[in-house]
């Protein structure tokens, strides 16, 4: 064995706990990184095989009645491919084991769905026969929360009035991999579903015969989106349409979609901290460890050992540390990952969650970790290379002092000796001391980092639900009501304050920028639903006209105070107003 390479199982037997540290915090980072991109990759991979197979729609519409013929139109359309007339209704089923109703989206399907436009894929059962009245297929996730099972019943209100369903089949559909009841900020599989009954029934069920209320559109790849969305709302707005909109409003496509961008911005925020705290911690040990090994060196110079040999065996103890690190990253990342998709399939149901290996990730990954070992001992590496056997073996001449700072400013008089030492020793190091603190500071930005998503979850929980929403429940209709509603639900038992509100589906302009939202009208002076400022203090809604917009929209749309957006209403007949920001 050479004489460097026993220096080198020397080395590591005496630093065995600071190479374990550095290779640790290296892990960490390769498996961050490793656990995201594989994720990211397998997660996208399962959507986007779920949306070929299940033929995802690219632009859907809903309205409040059209004839069938209006669905040839559309279909006549330069750019459109299919189109999928339906009837989609949201319904109220009871449920034994629940104190309130479960809302659930019913949808009408066509008895083949072989070559259907958002297909459903059967788990257990069949698909309804357009010859029963009353049979149904259930999403998967609704009926894991209840234990359905082909054959059993649910009661559900139909056309204003009680209909027994019989469940034939468990399915899903692409349209529906993340399932959120209106309202509500995250999935409740026990309150929300969807339920797919044959067409014809809901015809029949909800006076529907001969026409829809939702289309569903494929385009052709040459396709204009815009042109053919302003086409399809021509077309459509004398019948209620709301607009068509394309799949990143979507609400199943763009939770999924947000939850692969927050992974990707996962994927290097916190392994760019990693890496950086074991940059750090690489160049103050090998730097420390150059210093002590100074005469060692010198006899291996003056023995022969030429520069580039010396530097190859600090090398050797860096590629041996980053292997450590990238091995047990690598072992993690995969476990992490597996973990990460078991938590995603129980949000977002595919029919076949497929795990792949980001081999390319992977592999940069590693060479990310060894590049940033090589960064932060490139110095003491460089400097044990270029060590003369005779000014190595010399004793190192003491530092130019020119006094503390301290000393120059008359402090140091109220010091103890003990403290002008430790002052002296930070400042004639000053480049030590410094990568030191950085690196106690990114260690500290890893643990800030990591309650940061439990504080801010917390926090928004409060503002939300204690000083904005403070109501104890929420109740919707699929219509405007009238007034009388609100004596209704004010003399419901328990009632002690109501207050109404109206939400109105919008496309908002501002020069070249759109973005299609909802509304709220509330009281002028809110108490169960208050909008607040940055300071959390109560805004008072503009009786005479005008938009309170929230700081995210407003830099969406780039309107300051005072600007005037013009705001299509998307019911009824469409009209268009010019309204000031307030």
């Amino acid at each position: 064995m050479k004489s460097l390479d026993r220096m080198l199982l020397a080395d590591v037997r005496r630093m065995w706990r600071q190479g374990l540290a550095i290779s640790t915090l290296l892990a960490c980072g390769i498996a961050v990184f490793v656990m995201s991109n594989t994720t990211m990759k397998s997660l996208s991979w399962s959507q986007q095989s779920y949306y070929h197979d299940g033929h995802f729609a690219d632009l859907f519409v809903q309205l409040v009645r059209a004839p069938n013929h209006i669905a040839d139109r559309v279909a006549a359309i330069d750019g459109v491919q299919r189109v999928q007339p339906r009837v989609v209704r949201r319904v109220l089923l009871n449920i034994p084991e629940m104190v309130e109703p479960a809302s659930c989206q019913l949808v009408s399907i066509e008895g083949d769905q072989s070559d259907s436009i958002n297909r459903v894929f059967l788990r257990k059962g069949r698909l309804p026969n357009d010859s029963e009245r009353a049979e149904v297929v259930v999403s998967e996730l609704f009926a894991e929360s209840h234990g359905f099972q082909p054959g059993d019943h649910v009661e559900a209100i139909i056309g204003q009035r009680y209909e027994r369903l019989r469940i034939v089949g468990i399915g899903l559909s692409a349209e529906y991999v993340y399932v959120v009841q209106p309202g509500m900020l995250v999935t409740d599989d026990r309150r929300s579903g969807v339920l797919w009954m044959s067409r014809r029934q809901m015809e029949a069920a909800f006076s529907m015969e001969g026409a829809f209320n939702d289309l569903a559109i494929q385009l052709r790849s040459f396709a204009s989106v815009p042109k053919v969305i302003e086409q399809i709302d021509t077309l459509t707005k004398p019948y209620g349409g709301t607009g068509a909109f394309d799949r990143g409003d979507q609400p199943s496509h763009r939770r999924v979609s947000d939850e692969l961008y927050q992974l990707r911005t996962m994927a290097y925020v916190l392994p760019t901290i990693f890496l950086a705290v074991s940059a750090f911690l690489f160049n103050i040990v090998f730097s420390r460890l150059v210093q002590q090994q100074k005469e060692q060196i010198a006899t291996l110079r003056a023995f022969g050992y030429l520069p580039r040999e010396i530097a190859g065996h600090y090398i050797k103890m860096v590629t041996l540390l980053v292997g450590v690190g990238a091995i047990a990253g690598l072992a993690g990342g995969l476990w992490l990952s597996d973990w990460m998709l078991t938590q995603y399939a129980r949000f977002f149901r595919f029919p076949t969650m497929t795990s792949l290996f980001a081999s390319g990730s992977t592999g940069v990954a590693i060479l990310i970790g060894f590049g940033t070992a090589l960064l932060g001992t490139f110095s003491a590496i460089r400097q044990a290379s270029r060590l003369v056997p005779a000014e190595a073996m010399r004793p190192e001449s003491p530092k130019e002092f020119h006094g503390l700072w301290a000393e120059r400013l008359g402090l140091s008089r109220w010091m103890t000796p003990i403290t002008r030492m430790i002052v002296r020793r930070i400042e004639t190091n000053r480049v030590p001391t410094t990568l030191s603190v950085l690196g106690m500071s990114l260690g500290l930005a890893i643990l800030v980092l990591g309650s940061f998503m439990e504080d801010t979850v917390d926090y928004v929980i409060e503002l939300e639900f204690q000083k904005s929403q403070r109501h104890d429940a929420m109740l919707t209709f699929n219509e405007a009501r009238s007034e009388s509603a609100i004596d209704d639900a004010r003399h419901l038992p328990g009632v002690t304050k109501v207050e109404p509100f109206r939400s109105v589906p919008v496309r908002m302009r501002f020069g070249r920028k759109t973005y299609r939202l909802a509304i709220m009208g509330l009281e002028p002076q809110p108490e169960l639903f208050r909008v607040l400022d940055e300071n959390e203090i109560p805004l008072e809604l503009p009786e005479g006209g005008g938009l309170i917009l929230s700081k995210k929209l407003a830099e969406i749309l780039g309107v300051q105070l005072g600007d005037t957006i013009a705001v299509e209403i998307l019911e009824g007949d469409r009209p268009t107003r010019q309204v000031k920001g307030v």
